[in-house]
């Protein structure tokens, strides 16, 4: 039976940015989805400037100017009471910006990117670990348990109900630090060029709404919401997105005969429940690993990086001749460093402001009128006070 140095259960971003990474220093690595690429995948498609910048480090600038890739200057955000406040969002100065792209045409350039760099990839629907003397060696895949693959070392990047980590972890992810969400694509849209937008609907608090442009006169649209609110309030998903289509604000920019379609929900795992990420033989990476932010859902910048830095730790593991606990600790070391500050801002503003409609009233009038006083002329502003 061929040995794999790795093995990736999972081909969205995570999975694949640390397959590439792997290949191209030189490793066997065999990269496994259950799906067939392009597939879609759900998610609400933006994909920030931080993330952008990864895969141009990583040499993937040109891939993206050649697809289709929608680019973002503009966050409008609507108060629970319909005040609106707009925000730019500017490029960086080494050309990173944000964008939306469906997730079909996202995962399958940076796994297309792999493959080209020297992973192999398989269709196979992963079942279990192999698990030998306390510590991973492989996978079992659904053709049965004599079908085995072997490896020096596993990745788990499949997802927020990951097969891996549900067998070998005993936590259990607490509903307060989960989301639920759902979306579907609308052409035929009367959308806000290159702006996306979130509604603070006070039905969906502690969660959003969203209008996501992905082309001229298409977006995705959606909602997602933290879970234990939403068991408490007894919430149906795609009752919550026929109201919300159905709201006039929304109609009324629909096209006649328009309809939704690819309509999808997921769980979300956030970071602020810290997961096990380390395991003899394995790493979990991006949503298998629980890296989530709490405040916005968002995940693809953080797969990248967890991906990025999952290959880094392998690789100077694979290096030293073992992939024991020890050898693979820096990648928590590393991902904490990372996560620990944004997730803990996220988290403290999820809990005390996402779900209090007053508050989030309050400040989006304080933003619309600061902004109102720095646009308007120069003489109109007060004067600032000077000591006698």
């Amino acid at each position: 039976m061929r040995q794999w140095d790795v093995i990736v259960v999972g081909a969205g971003p995570a999975g694949s940015v640390a397959a590439l990474l792997l290949a191209r220093r030189g490793y066997d690595v065999l990269l496994l989805d259950r799906k067939r690429f392009p597939r879609a995948k759900a998610c609400g498609d933006a994909v920030p400037a931080s993330a952008i910048r990864i895969l141009m480090e990583l040499g993937l600038g040109p891939a993206i100017a050649q697809s289709q890739f929608y680019p973002l200057d503009g966050l409008r955000i609507v108060a629970p009471a319909g005040r609106i406040v707009d925000f730019p969002l500017n490029a960086a100065t080494d050309g990173a910006q944000p964008y939306t792209v469906p997730r079909d045409v996202f995962d399958d350039l940076i796994r297309r990117a792999a493959i080209a760099d020297g992973a192999a990839f398989e269709i196979r629907n992963v079942k279990r670990a192999i698990i030998e003397c306390g510590r991973v060696t492989g996978v079992v895949t659904n053709e049965g348990d004599s079908h085995q693959i072997k490896a020096r070392v596993v990745i788990a990047a499949d997802g927020g109900g990951s097969a891996l980590v549900r067998e070998l972890s005993r936590e259990r992810r607490q509903d307060s630090h989960r989301a639920i969400a759902v979306r579907g694509y609308l052409d035929g849209f009367d959308e806000i060029p290159n702006t996306v937008e979130v509604l603070l609907n006070e039905n969906v608090l502690p969660g959003y709404q969203w209008i996501f442009p992905i082309g001229p006169r298409r977006v995705n649209i959606g909602l997602g919401m933290r879970l234990d609110e939403y068991k408490r309030r007894g919430m149906n998903l795609l009752r919550m997105l026929d109201v919300f289509l159905a709201s006039a604000s929304v109609r009324a920019r629909i096209e006649p005969g328009a309809t939704v379609t690819g309509v999808s929900s997921w769980p979300l795992n956030f970071a602020s429940q810290w997961p096990t990420l380390l395991y003899d033989g394995l790493l979990p990476v991006g949503d298998a690993a629980g890296f989530i932010n709490p405040l916005t859902g968002g995940g693809i910048r953080n797969a990248l990086f967890s991906g990025v830095t999952a290959a880094v730790t392998i690789d100077r593991a694979l290096r030293s001749g073992t992939v024991a606990r020890r050898n693979l600790q820096p990648y928590i070391e590393r991902c904490r460093a990372d996560l620990r500050r944004s997730t803990r801002i996220a988290y403290f503003l999820q809990r005390s402001l996402l779900g209090n409609a007053l508050l989030l009233d309050s400040l989006a009038a304080t933003f619309s009128a600061a902004q109102k006083w720095r646009s308007g002329p120069a003489s109109s502003r007060p004067k600032p006070l000077r000591p006698a």
